[in-house]
């Protein structure tokens, strides 16, 4: 299949943004918001097929990129009708963007099925440690002045030991997406009694008080942990719902 690396950039950079509403893709031809709609349950079909033999949320990245390429182009190739959609498109388009019909039929197909089906969210909280995942976050995450990382590192780093042992307990993928929230907010609740002393000799009283109503402190923290090894999983589990604010 074609745009492999597209595909798979498209699908990490979902993983930093809040589920929403799905909006149906227009169609370009007839048939195409069908066509989307078809495929994307075709994908979630064989997804939650997978996740029956394989923890999808426990996967390598490489593994978990293997694994999208491989069932996404065993659905689309199984489906003739999208193949002969592709095709009269590439013909409608011009020279120059004839290859672009595949893109856009792959990402709307993939944030269909990131948006509605439980089993590629499990495959996605795998694909958050891929390089491109892992910059993309880096990158728009808030920004933490020096000295401040200095003081939230330890509580981020903490908080992902904190959900890693928790998860060799009990897998969260098992778990409720209610349940997952609250062993969440136990680690974080722990995590700043643990911290407090030292957030509050950085930002004084009053400012930590307004960055904690604010859900800025919580964002911070949460961007510091998307940077580190295998942790951005967990808050993939969480589906990007923000939490409330002062908590």
């Amino acid at each position: 299949m074609k745009h492999s690396y597209w595909l798979l950039t498209f699908f990490c950079l979902l993983l930093a943004r809040p589920l929403r509403a799905q909006t149906a893709p227009a169609d370009t031809l007839p048939g195409h918001a069908a066509t989307v709609r078809r495929l994307s349950r075709a994908f979630c079909q064989q997804l939650t097929a997978r996740s029956r033999q394989t923890a999808l949320a426990a996967l390598s990245a490489e593994a978990a990129q293997a694994l999208v390429l491989r069932e996404y182009s065993t659905v689309l190739q199984a489906d003739t009708a999208a193949v002969g959609l592709l095709l009269a498109e590439s013909q409608h388009a011009s020279e120059d963007q004839s290859d672009a019909t595949e893109v856009r039929l792959s990402q709307q197909v993939l944030r269909a099925s990131y948006e509605s089906c439980p089993a590629s969210r499990l495959l996605a909280a795998s694909l958050s440690q891929t390089a491109g995942a892992r910059q993309y976050a880096s990158a728009n995450a808030l920004a933490v002045a020096p000295a401040e990382r200095r003081v939230l590192l330890p509580v981020a780093v903490a908080m992902c030991g904190r959900l890693a042992a928790t998860n060799a307990r009990t897998p969260l993928a098992k778990l409720s997406l209610q349940q997952r929230r609250q062993r969440f907010m136990q680690a974080l609740h722990s995590e700043f009694k643990a911290h407090t002393a030292a957030m509050v000799r950085y930002y004084g009283p009053a400012r930590i008080d307004a960055e904690l109503r604010s859900g800025r402190l919580d964002q911070k923290i949460m961007g510091l942990m998307s940077q580190l090894p295998d942790c951005g999983r967990y808050l993939v589990l969480l589906e990007g719902v923000p939490l409330p604010p002062g908590h």
